[in-house]
């Protein structure tokens, strides 16, 4: 919802606001009549994309919040000069007012708990410098010094006392225009000698209603993010389904500072709401009923602020129609249509006969090169890298030179870019921008492709959907195979096992059902009599599900977010969320990558699955239900809530992988969060049913979780820790084969204060995982090997070795026992020393040492394999924590014969 209709008719009061801005000395305020300023006063500064209006005083048209004062000064909106230079219809648009910043000083104190300052109050608050505009920079900067007294506490000899004290803090603002976006830089500063308190929160507030947009999911009440679920960015479109205007805010790239949290909600709330603001997910921002006018926050939390010591937050706003990096000393910007259309048919523009092609078959992918330095930039030129599926049209070079490009001015480049035929799914180019004498730069761009009657398949095991209804769903019609070359295998949730084709549950294709597809050679699918799922555009989809696993698939040509599904029960619908908190489904999909080395399942969190047409995946419900796939209302998808749960978890995950020469399982999670039990939650993912044929599972193994006993790809307990937790692994293959398990960058992921070991109870072995990267055992079909990993804390006592001893072996000639004590579990080195220090014999390397008594047997000969005679010699024990805290002792030894 907006507070404004739609300003497109003022371009020519925008032109001689253009006109003004050009003949004013810098610095000086600017009066005019427009439907953002009305004839408030402001500091103006404009380029062809957009405009940056920072408030002097007045009354603006559009209307201030009334938090946390009601003045003008200090708060600054954007609106659009030329907007996307491919349209007209966001031209002369608002697009942000009014976003300002707000602190507090001490605000663990009661008496400044609900004080906010904010930079243009001058209440509590006053300019220092400015604010002044840079027309060559296209910069505004000020700097604001905090007003008024504040409560501290201070010692003194009785105890402590409250005294009154001057702020000490002051704010420099600098507002830069990067292309389409502005760049917010706050510096905030203690000016005095005594250490100070601050937390901040940054308001961005759209003008024009639309649908807010984060990652690949549309929210439509009011939402929190925390931590790990902070977005990098998110955009509004406005509207959704055919944008006009499209806007963005960036928290998490180009040298933006990562808020602590960011709210999406209700305008005025936001505005004037406390620090601790509860969302109200009552409160929709889009859809029905009429939502309400809407706004975005970012919190900072408490930080302190030395003496004399600067702290310093940036944030970028403004237009979101193009992708790209937008740090000076350049902006490099690319930009190509968001996704492609569908045409059910025969292409007239082609010669071969088709089904169903993309349109258009080309497009055109433009690079941008904006100049915000103090320098001309020479010798500026892009290269465009395209993925497998696109390709240069002919006589394209994917070198553009684009020359000299002056200050504030910018060079741009273009290249025709064809569809391969086939092709479908979100694909990513990139673009690399030189010149002299700044830097190289990357932007990355994508475009939606959708699913064609066509598809490619490499010989071998996939997990495939159809995304398209036949005239004849027969299996061999609606492929067009003959029905000798069909392997094709479905999971029986009732029976659960597999049934293979011709079984009459395998007999024919429906759009949402998956399927385990085996071609003997590479091949490509031309589907007969196929035609999309209609209701894509305007309806849910509904696909039932049993009790156990499920084989399901995305019923449309274009992608679909599983976070927006619904669940019902055939009396009530909810939300995937609330269905997954009921204990109705678990949320997670699998889907299986043949193109990994070996294949095996892949995962993703909630807030980040899609439904990818073609693909199959697995899902687990507790009951039988029905799955509402979203309608597609815009390549991006339809309206949700988004999880608050998704996104990486707060606390730790360590990584187990499994390989096989032919096989693999990759994506095995153990780990601790706050917001999980040791018992089962919904941060439990379970191991779907293995392949058909082929495979290698890893699992962690529960038989003390009732009904939710069984086998999980994902284990997070509490992260009260306690001493130590332990999983229990299994490990299957299907043949007698060799299996390595490796734990990915387990030292990054794993906190400095545990430790990590691995114990096959098989062999009783134990591996330190900090010190070893990988494990390797022989399996045997149809056996399971079981394995416990356990994640302990580190003792606080430093790692000592004592009591090295040399003693005969009874009953092997030669052969000395050298035993040792160690405080803590570690891997050791043995070295047998001449008395001068010179390596005689190495006993061991890297041996595993549990903390305690430890023994090692060394065959009592040198490196050359002859019998040493009696005499002195050293023995040498190195010794390595997983933490890398290491040991050395050298002990001597007498060796008699």
């Amino acid at each position: 919802m907006s507070r404004l209709g739609l300003k497109r008719g003022w371009a020519v009061l925008a032109a001689a606001g253009a006109f003004l801005m050009a003949t004013m000395a810098p610095g000086r305020a600017q009066t005019t009549t427009d439907p953002l300023l009305a004839n408030a006063q402001a500091l103006v500064l404009q380029n062809q994309y957009i405009r940056l209006a920072y408030g002097i005083s007045g009354t603006p048209a559009v209307a201030v919040r009334a938090a946390p004062d009601t003045s003008f000064t200090g708060r600054w909106g954007i609106d659009t000069t030329g907007g996307d230079p491919s349209t007209a219809l966001d031209d002369n648009r608002i697009a942000f007012a009014w976003n300002f910043l707000s602190y507090q000083i001490e605000p663990q104190l009661e008496a400044q708990s609900d004080r906010w300052y904010r930079i243009g109050n001058t209440q509590l608050g006053s300019y220092t410098i400015g604010p002044d505009r840079d027309l060559a920079l296209g910069r505004i900067t000020s700097r604001w010094s905090s007003g008024g007294t504040i409560a501290v506490t201070v010692s003194s000899g009785s105890g402590s006392q409250t005294v009154q004290q001057p702020p000490y803090v002051d704010v420099e603002e600098t507002l830069t225009l990067v292309r389409d976006m502005v760049r917010a830089e706050y510096r905030f500063i203690n000016t005095g000698s005594l250490a100070r308190r601050v937390r901040v929160r940054f308001y961005m507030d759209p003008a024009e209603g639309g649908v807010w947009t984060v990652g690949r999911q549309q929210l439509e009440v009011e939402t929190d993010f925390r931590g790990g679920q902070v977005p990098v960015d998110w955009r509004m479109y406005c509207p959704v389904a055919t944008p006009e205007l499209v806007l963005r805010g960036i928290f998490n790239r180009f040298g933006a500072t990562l808020p602590n949290r960011v709210v999406v909600g209700d305008a005025a709330r936001l505005a004037s709401g406390p620090w601790n603001y509860t969302v109200n997910p009552s409160i929709r921002l889009s859809g029905e009923p009429d939502p309400q006018e809407d706004a975005a926050q970012a919190y900072y939390e408490t930080f302190d602020l030395m003496p004399y010591q600067s702290k310093t937050f940036v944030m970028y706003v403004g237009l979101g129609v193009t992708d790209g990096d937008p740090t000076p000393p350049y902006v490099l910007a690319v930009q190509s249509p968001r996704c492609l259309g569908f045409t059910l048919g025969d292409d007239p523009d082609t010669p071969e006969r088709e089904t169903s092609y993309v349109s258009p078959r080309s497009f055109t992918v433009q690079a941008f090169m904006y100049n915000v330095a103090e320098f001309d930039i020479q010798n500026a030129s892009v290269f465009i890298t395209l993925p497998a599926g696109l390709r240069l049209a002919a006589g394209e070079s994917p070198v553009q030179q684009i020359g000299t490009i002056l200050r504030q001015r910018e060079g741009v480049a273009s290249w025709r870019v064809e569809v391969e035929p086939g092709v479908s799914g979100v694909l990513s180019y990139t673009v690399t921008s030189s010149g002299m004498p700044v830097s190289a730069k990357t932007a990355t761009g994508s475009i939606e492709i959708p699913a064609q009657a066509t598809r490619a398949f490499k010989a071998g095991l996939s997990m495939m959907s159809v995304p398209f209804q036949f005239a004849n769903p027969d299996v061999a019609m609606a492929l067009n195979m003959s029905p000798d070359r069909i392997r094709l295998a479905r999971w029986d949730s009732k029976a659960r096992k597999y049934a293979f084709y011709p079984d009459s549950s395998v007999s024919t294709i429906e759009p949402g059902m998956g399927f385990w597809f085996k071609p003997d050679l590479d091949m490509t699918l031309a589907l007969k009599d196929a035609s999309p799922v209609p209701r894509s555009m305007s309806a849910n989809f509904i696909l039932p599900i049993k009790q156990g696993w499920n084989m399901i698939g995305a019923p449309y040509v274009y992608a679909v977010p599983w976070a927006n599904t619904r669940v019902s029960d055939g009396q009530t619908v909810i939300s995937l969320e609330e269905a997954a908190r009921a204990g109705w489904l678990r949320p997670t999909l699998f889907r299986y990558n043949p193109n990994l080395s070996p294949p095996g399942y892949e995962f993703d969190s909630l807030l980040d699955a899609m439904l990818e047409p073609w693909q199959g995946y697995w899902v687990r419900s507790d009951r039988d239900l029905f799955l509402l796939i979203p309608k597609v209302t815009a390549p991006y998808a339809s309206i949700v809530a988004p999880d608050q749960r998704s996104g990486q978890p707060a606390g730790w995950r360590i990584q187990l992988a499994a390989r096989t020469r032919s096989a693999s399982d990759l994506f095995n999670f153990a780990g601790a969060s706050p917001s999980a039990t040791d018992g089962y939650d919904l941060g439990d993912v379970d191991e779907p049913p293995v392949p058909s044929e082929g495979f290698v599972s890893l699992s962690f193994v529960h038989n003390d979780w009732g009904r939710h006993n069984g086998e999980y790809t994902q284990d997070l307990r509490s992260s009260d820790f306690g001493l130590e937790k332990s999983w229990d692994v299994a490990v299957r293959t299907q043949g007698d084969e060799e299996v390595t398990l490796t734990w990915p960058d387990l030292n990054a992921r794993l906190p400095r204060g545990l430790t990590a070991t691995l114990e096959d109870t098989t062999t009783g072995r134990r591996i330190f995982m900090r010190t070893q990267a990988a494990y390797t055992f022989r399996s045997q079909a149809g056996s399971v090997r079981r394995l416990k990993l356990v994640v302990s804390r580190r003792a606080n006592a430093p790692l000592a070795i004592t009591n090295v001893r040399m003693q005969a072996v009874p009953g092997r000639a030669g052969a000395r026992a050298i035993s040792f004590d160690a405080s803590s579990d570690s891997v050791v080195d043995v070295r047998i020393l001449s008395p001068t220090g010179g390596v005689v014999s190495e006993v061991t390397s890297r041996a595993p040492a549990c903390a305690g008594h430890n023994s090692v047997v060394w065959d009592g000969t040198n490196r050359s394999g002859a019998l040493l005679t009696s005499g002195l010699v050293l023995v040498e024990v190195s010794a390595r924590t997983p933490d890398g805290t290491a040991v050395r002792v050298v002990s001597p030894c007498v060796l008699v014969r």
